[in-house]
């Protein structure tokens, strides 16, 4: 099997052993980049250029008529059915940046504030495709926000534009920020595209710049960098200065690694801020955090006990004294429909359930609590008692209390 110097060079960069499938495969004659749709690689079979050979057709006129134009990663399944996924979208996307649709686009680094809010802004996009589409700071109701970028922070916008300067591409670039105490000059973040392809694009523009850059393409996934010089690594303490009265803006927008204001830092670990910045409707989240489990706590969701901050596992809502108490500090009771101290309870063996002590009292004779407003009170002994520990032998309607091993009987 021949191999194009085109996908020859591809194959290299990949680390594609072709020799030995070169020697296997007689069922393909040749692959190469397609001459009638140069933007796709395609493949002849051997049977069809020894028909196109004795049928008198010479060089490219049988490749125009019995090659087959493809999908980069259909080629590849053909030939190399057993590689991986992961080597055949790599080659699918440096394709398309070579000889594909992305081959004309080009990059583009903003530092002016009207263009970066141009190129933000998805009227500047393409297509609505892509991470690059459903980008929740892409609207204009979000130019307010993504203002805090070139008022407050040391960065600029890099843009990859299509041949029509349409935006397929961006991401932020962070200058001077630290990684393991070690200052690296650029930092290349979240990349934002409309085609998968892309990525491969901006990463190789990352590293032949020598920036460092985010490894996984997530907000959720702020601690991994990919350094330089390839390698990575994870780092929770990762910050860059900005201006230092920049807690003061009207807005701000959703930060995908940085998420963390103090004063005139951003963080990747936003419990190192007072401030989180990961809301869409411009506005910073105050950090709380739970006194008991340490999780962070919505502003709007907090319960207050003594002045310390809980989150709403960590403690239950009592209606009956209109206040949070912390979880393990209290029961539920079904007679009175609300969480109370387990300090101020007491057990009532009469009715096999708990009430509040200030309701009870204490028979030091019986050894128990009685709930005061189901007793009645006792001519004899003047203290009151459940109506089952009681007798009504008096013709005057006085009650007497049982012996007390009478008064469990009828109990």
């Amino acid at each position: 099997m021949k191999i194009s110097n085109e996908i020859l060079e591809i194959f290299t960069e990949l680390g594609i052993d072709t020799e030995q499938i070169q020697q296997d495969n007689t069922e393909i004659y040749a692959i190469y980049r397609a001459i009638e749709f140069p933007e796709k690689p395609a493949y002849i079979t051997t049977e069809k250029y020894n028909y196109g050979c004795e049928s008198d057709l010479v060089g490219k006129t049988i490749f125009e008529k019995y090659g087959i134009a493809v999908k980069p990663g259909r080629l590849l399944h053909k030939i190399f059915p057993e590689l991986n996924n992961v080597t055949v979208k790599e080659f699918s996307a440096i394709w398309s940046i070579k000889y594909g649709k992305n081959q004309k686009s080009k990059f583009l680094t903003v530092n002016d504030k009207e263009d970066f809010l141009k190129y933000y802004s998805e009227d500047s996009y393409e297509n609505s495709n892509g991470t690059l589409g459903s980008s929740c700071m892409r609207g204009s109701a979000e130019q307010d926000f993504v203002s805090f970028y070139p008022d407050y922070c040391n960065c600029s916008l890099l843009v990859c534009l299509n041949e029509l300067d349409k935006v397929v591409g961006r991401a932020i670039l962070w200058n001077n920020i630290l990684i393991q105490g070690i200052k690296y000059p650029c930092f290349m973040d979240r990349v934002y595209i409309n085609d998968d392809n892309l990525f491969v694009k901006f990463f190789k523009f990352a590293e032949q710049n020598g920036y460092a850059r985010k490894a996984k393409q997530s907000y959720s996934e702020p601690f991994s960098f990919i350094l330089p010089d390839g390698s990575e690594i994870s780092d929770s303490s990762v910050y860059t200065e900005i201006s230092e009265n920049a807690d003061s803006s009207e807005y701000f927008p959703f930060l995908d690694t940085f998420s963390g204001l103090n004063y005139n830092r951003l963080y990747n670990q936003e419990e190192e801020g007072e401030y989180t910045l990961q809301q869409t409707d411009g506005d910073k989240l105050h950090n709380c955090f739970c006194s008991n489990c340490s999780e962070r706590v919505h502003e709007n969701d907090i319960c207050l006990i003594d002045d310390e901050i809980y989150c709403s596992d960590c403690c239950f809502w009592s209606s009956l004294h209109d206040c949070y108490i912390r979880e393990g500090d209290c029961t539920y009771i079904d007679f009175y429909n609300s969480y109370l101290y387990d300090n101020e309870i007491v057990y009532c063996e009469h009715l096999s359930d708990d009430r509040l002590s200030e309701e009870c009292e204490y028979n030091e004779n019986r050894n128990e609590y009685f709930f005061l407003p189901d007793c009645i009170e006792t001519k004899d002994t003047g203290i009151f008692l459940p109506e089952s520990y009681v007798n009504h032998t008096d013709d005057d309607g006085n009650y007497y209390e049982n012996e007390k091993e009478e008064a469990n009987n009828v109990a």
